[in-house]
């Protein structure tokens, strides 16, 4: 048996595994690196209706889904009941137009129709995920309008 060959066999074997874990680790520290990028960026919210960027706040705080994925143009599932739940519970409790949201989102009024009656579906269906994020947003957006209330009472 030739041993030298079966060595030099080895080694190639093991420069080339050292090189796909090296190859490995660089794309998982870039992807590191960009996620936290990402986190580090403040989302640049449209400031000209104070109620919508504290109803996108408080959708993110129950979805898990950051604000600016919610306001952004991505499709993933997530994203996509993000913004039917925040689309939903602004026009139906907050009483916003369409249009409205469509500028506050960057979409058109037609997209936030179909995002309301989306979420309108899911809830007589009793579709279980959006439900429980709209109950729950129900609640927190009511104790979050009690508090304010309870900080500065309107003065009439």
């Amino acid at each position: 048996m030739d041993y030298k060959y079966e060595y030099i066999k080895l080694k190639a074997r093991y420069k080339r595994m050292e090189n796909m874990y090296r190859n490995q680790l660089s794309r998982a520290n870039q992807q590191t690196i960009d996620l936290f990028k990402k986190l580090s960026v403040q989302p640049q919210l449209a400031q000209f209706d104070i109620e919508l960027v504290d109803l996108v706040k408080q959708v993110s705080y129950i979805t898990f889904v950051s604000q600016q994925d919610i306001i952004g143009k991505c499709r993933k599932k997530e994203y996509v009941v993000a913004r039917q739940v925040f689309c939903y519970f602004a026009r139906v409790h907050m009483k916003k137009t369409f249009v409205s949201i469509g500028a506050f989102l960057g979409c058109d009024h037609s997209t936030v129709i179909h995002h309301c009656k989306k979420m309108s579906d899911y809830l007589e269906l009793k579709y279980q995920p959006e439900t429980n994020y709209l109950t729950e947003l129900q609640n927190n957006v009511r104790t979050y309008h009690e508090e304010a209330e309870r900080i500065s009472p309107h003065f009439s």
